[in-house]
């Protein structure tokens, strides 16, 4: 997702067009883009923390519907982001695209795969300590995976795409059509696969890597990324006359996503046609809404800025905090206070304080793009004037 990204060294205006790949480059911040990223980062949260409160509480299930645009639009992003910033380049250099994103990713991800390590296996340290071999295995079988914790899969979505860019580009480079319809038939086809070995209508084969975490269920999302490059900016007039029936459209795919999911009993699952459908509705709903108030100098535009700066963080870090939440705070006589829909926002609430806390607390040390993040040496506070790069710029 990214992630963590923004366009940078953008000035306010548009360019000409891009005489390699014929995209018009806009020179400007794409602060829309950082919004949609900033809601998808606290989306990530809510479905969390909702996940908890599906089956007991109708808000807890419709917080955990609407919010499953989340983790596609992240990937939707990266692609995005990874080709705005190589407009105008004949060709990526592999070797040095992959150097410059290990120390942005793969690092980060390996520190947060120990720590949440240490944290699941924190009463059996000395046993596992004991057994080295035991020990390194699992380590090992988890950074491959993803397994770890809850929502670690997501960076070996990301690393498979990076890794797939490269080509990706290029065939798109010379077909795009064929690229977007291709993916388009890879994802869809895996989604539907999927589908109906949930219900049992279908035995989907086993691969080298689970359905969730394999590329080819999310490829899609990348790749129109990409396609979305050189036409949102064509379309933002005839988008935003059409504000309203994308609102309709977006609201339809919400009730479709709700029924769907209860009524089919894969509600915990984001591969779903259905909300293919509602993530692109989604993206472009966001988008033209928030390409309005791109301008906005409020309070709450400078927190989203901040937000979609330290995202990746904030998704690194969050689970650990609710988890520490539901463990240590919410337990006795606090127990209460997090029971119910009422509950769900209340726990909801504290996971996303405390988690921005601690990105803020975070961000203060030099160090911190190991761990993810966004290093602030200025000062504390919302909206700084500088923006960091895109993850995959």
């Amino acid at each position: 997702m990214q992630l963590r990204s923004s366009i940078t060294d953008h000035n306010q205006g548009e360019g000409e067009p891009d005489k390699v790949s014929g995209i018009y480059t806009m020179k400007q911040q794409l602060r829309e883009l950082d919004f949609m990223r900033a809601l998808a980062a606290l989306a990530v949260i809510a479905i969390h923390v909702s996940g908890g409160y599906a089956l007991s509480s109708r808000a807890g299930y419709t917080l955990n519907q609407v919010t499953r645009f989340a983790v596609p639009m992240f990937i939707i992003l990266s692609g995005y982001l990874l080709f705005y910033s190589d407009a105008g380049k004949e060709r990526v250099r592999y070797l040095e695209f992959i150097k410059k994103r290990f120390k942005k990713i793969v690092i980060p991800y390996v520190i947060w795969t120990v720590i949440y390590f240490v944290y699941s296996f924190r009463h059996k340290l000395d046993v596992l300590w004991n057994d080295k071999a035991t020990l390194l295995n699992t380590l090992g079988k988890d950074l491959i995976y993803g397994v770890t914790w809850y929502h670690l899969y997501f960076i070996i979505i990301i690393l498979q795409l990076y890794l797939l860019y490269p080509l990706l580009r290029s065939l798109f480079m010379k077909w795009p059509k064929c690229t977007l319809l291709l993916s388009f038939a890879v994802t869809f086809g895996t989604e539907i696969g999927v589908y109906l070995s949930q219900l049992g209508f279908l035995k989907m084969p086993r691969l080298f890597l689970p359905y969730h975490v394999i590329f080819i269920t999310w490829i899609f999302y990348f790749v129109i990324g990409i396609y979305l490059v050189d036409r949102l900016s064509k379309w933002q007039k005839k988008l935003s006359s059409k504000s309203i029936y994308l609102g309709l459209l977006w609201l339809v795919c919400i009730v479709v996503v709700i029924i769907e999911g209860k009524a089919a009993k894969t509600f915990e699952s984001s591969m779903r046609p259905t909300i293919t459908l509602y993530c692109l509705a989604s993206f472009l709903f966001f988008y033209v809404i928030l390409h309005r108030m791109r301008e906005t100098e409020a309070k709450w535009g400078k927190i989203l800025d901040w937000i979609s700066k330290q995202s990746f963080l904030i998704y690194f870090a969050h689970p650990i905090i609710l988890s520490e939440l539901r463990l240590r705070v919410f337990k006795g006589k606090m127990l209460p206070l997090v029971n119910g829909g009422t509950g769900m926002l209340v726990l909801l609430f504290a996971a996303t304080a405390v988690t921005i806390l601690l990105t803020l607390l975070l961000s203060r040390i030099p160090l911190t793009s190991f761990l993810g993040g966004v290093y602030e040496k200025k000062r504390f506070g919302w909206g700084s004037k500088t923006r960091d790069k895109a993850l995959g710029a």
